[in-house]
C-alpha cells in the first residue's frame, strides 16, 4: 500500500501537476491526521478502562474492609456486653453482700470481674 502512494506521489510530481499533487498531499496530511486522532481516542479509551478497573478494586478492597471491621465491631460489642453483664452481676452480689468480710471474700473468689470468657458463681 505504501509502494503505491510512493508511485503515486512520483507519477503527479514527475508530471508537472501541481494541483494534482497538492491535493495529494493535502489528502495525506488528513489522513495522518486521523490516524493521530483514532489513535489518541483509542488511548483515551483504554485508559480510562484502566482507571475503571483500578477504582473497582479500590471499592472491593473498601467493602472487605468495611465488611471485616463491622463483624470486629459486632464482636466487640457483644464482648463488652458479656462482661458489663458480670459487672452488673457482681455489683448485685456485692450489694447484696453489704459489709460482711466473709461473704466479700466469697464473692471476690468465685466471681471473676476482668476475666475474658470466664464467669463463675
Amino acid at each position: 500500500m505504501i509502494n503505491f502512494f510512493r508511485r503515486k506521489r512520483k507519477l503527479l510530481a514527475d508530471d508537472n501537476k501541481v494541483l494534482k499533487y497538492l491535493r495529494y498531499a493535502f489528502g495525506e496530511i488528513i489522513l495522518v491526521v486521523l490516524g493521530i486522532l483514532i489513535a489518541l481516542q483509542i488511548n483515551t479509551w483504554n485508559q480510562q478502562r484502566l482507571e475503571h478497573a483500578l477504582e473497582q478494586s479500590y471499592l472491593k478492597r473498601l467493602q472487605n474492609e468495611l465488611i471485616r471491621d463491622t463483624t470486629y465491631l459486632r464482636s466487640s460489642y457483644a464482648r463488652t456486653e458479656y462482661e458489663k453483664n458480670n459487672v452488673n452481676i457482681g455489683l448485685q452480689m456485692a450489694y447484696e453482700a453489704k459489709n460482711n468480710r466473709h461473704d466479700i471474700t466469697e464473692l471476690l473468689s468465685h466471681h471473676c470481674f476482668f476475666c475474658r470468657g470466664t464467669h463463675h458463681q
